[in-house]
């Protein structure tokens, strides 16, 4: 990548952060889902993902850890997540055994819904994420990762 591509690509990186961190949520629905929590969560996530998948070419690192420990808050209370994006890229991020619990109560809680889908997937997913973590001991390049993790797959998941 020449100097002009990356600053072009760090420029629209610029971007894309400004707009998820710009982003309006829905206000709380009387009696009903908590979408505003569940909508910066998701938020959260593409923050998160933005940097990691850059290799934090926007030097955010403490912005980064910030979004992570407020999105981790807010999944420990909210009830459900039927997006798998944020539930599998905030996964990615947990590093305790406590930050994987809330991660799988999460999943738990929302597979007990009615009408939410399953998140077999994105468990199986995390558990080889969390294992190369503690095998790799953090080191291997997260772009890297996801990208081993996802090919292991027979069928690619969706994150939608």
């Amino acid at each position: 990548m020449t100097s002009a591509e990356r600053d072009e690509y760090k420029s629209f990186l610029k971007i894309l952060d400004w707009k998820c961190r710009s982003m309006e949520l829905p206000p709380t629905a009387d009696g009903g889902v908590d979408w505003s929590s569940a909508m910066e969560v998701y938020r959260l996530a593409m923050l998160v993902y933005l940097n990691r998948a850059s290799d934090n070419l926007l030097n955010q690192s403490t912005r980064t850890q910030q979004h992570i420990d407020e999105a981790f808050a807010i999944l420990a209370r909210l009830g459900s997540c039927d997006r798998q994006f944020p539930v599998f890229i905030l996964g990615c991020e947990a590093q305790s055994d406590e930050q994987r619990a809330v991660v799988l109560e999460v999943i738990a809680r929302t597979e007990k819904g009615d009408s939410s889908r399953s998140l077999k997937l994105v468990r199986v997913l995390l558990q080889a994420i969390w294992a190369q973590d503690e095998l790799g001991k953090g080191n291997m390049r997260y772009w890297d990762k996801l990208s081993w993790i996802i090919s292991c797959c027979k069928i690619l998941p969706t994150f939608v």
